[in-house]
């Protein structure tokens, strides 16, 4: 959505936007808040497309902000849950510790192999399986047949 679209919008529809975004407050105190009536926010949500990409715009905007949040504490948290567990004294949680990690990069660690063996037989043409043993022999006749006139 471009900056027009945005200014179209007037104060209440914007702080209405914000508000809804969040997905923190009831749509009824969100009407109180801008100074609209209830029916005048459910009209702006069905049926303003401008007003609904802007709750979407900041909506999107919102959940990125947690994500970069997030991510930029990743290697702290892992590195801090590490530094827990190897420091432990306790070799239960060690272990629990570390076979979380192994889980968490390698999968589930098991000692059960499955094995499928499909047993199923394919009924075979014998008249198929013969005329290509025929052409077969035929095909290694005629290369013997050419080995021996070489030879000669």
């Amino acid at each position: 959505m471009d900056k027009d679209s945005v200014s179209n919008l007037g104060i209440a529809q914007q702080t209405a936007a914000e508000l809804l975004a969040t997905g923190n407050i009831e749509k009824k105190e969100i009407a109180q808040t801008v100074g609209v009536s209830r029916t005048t926010l459910y009209n702006w949500m069905k049926k303003d497309d401008n007003f609904n990409a802007e709750v979407d715009r900041l909506k999107r905007e919102h959940r990125n902000f947690g994500h970069q949040l997030i991510e930029s504490k990743l290697v702290d948290a892992v590195n801090g849950y590490w530094k827990l567990i190897s420091e432990s004294n306790n070799d239960m949680v060690k272990k629990s510790g570390y076979e979380f990690f192994i889980e968490r990069s390698l999968g589930k660690l098991s000692n059960k192999t499955e094995i499928s063996v499909d047993n199923t037989v394919t009924k075979v043409d014998e008249d198929i399986l013969d005329t290509e043993h025929v052409r077969w022999l035929k095909d290694m006749g005629d290369v013997v047949e050419a080995e021996f006139k070489e030879i000669e």
